[in-house]
């Protein structure tokens, strides 16, 4: 598909549906790009232009979630484990699980 192409779809997906779509006044982007089909193939056809293709967030963790990976994390570094790899074990960054230790005054 050319950019020409693209394009002429994607005012065409627009005009057709998001016009008259529910959610068009919504920021909310992320059903567009997972629940709606227009969005999806906005979404896909955006590629070709130079785009990205869109990838789910990262999950946004509570705070008993963080308080319960917290104490795991300390009980784990107890029996000789590195705080990379616990990182690693709960699928977090080393510097988000260093912080949210901190936070909560657990750090060694």
């Amino acid at each position: 598909m050319s950019p020409k192409e693209a394009r002429m779809e994607i005012l065409g997906l627009t005009d057709n549906h998001c016009r008259q779509c529910d959610n068009k006044c919504s920021r909310d982007f992320v059903y567009c790009w997972t629940k709606c089909e227009v969005g999806k193939r906005l979404n896909e056809i955006g590629v070709v232009l130079g785009g990205k293709v869109f990838v789910k967030t990262s999950i946004q963790r509570t705070e008993d979630e963080w308080n319960k990976i917290c104490e795991d994390t300390m009980k784990l570094k107890e029996h000789g484990m590195k705080y990379i790899e616990i990182a690693k074990k709960f699928n977090v960054s080393y510097g988000h699980l260093r912080k949210q230790l901190n936070k909560r005054n657990m750090k060694k």
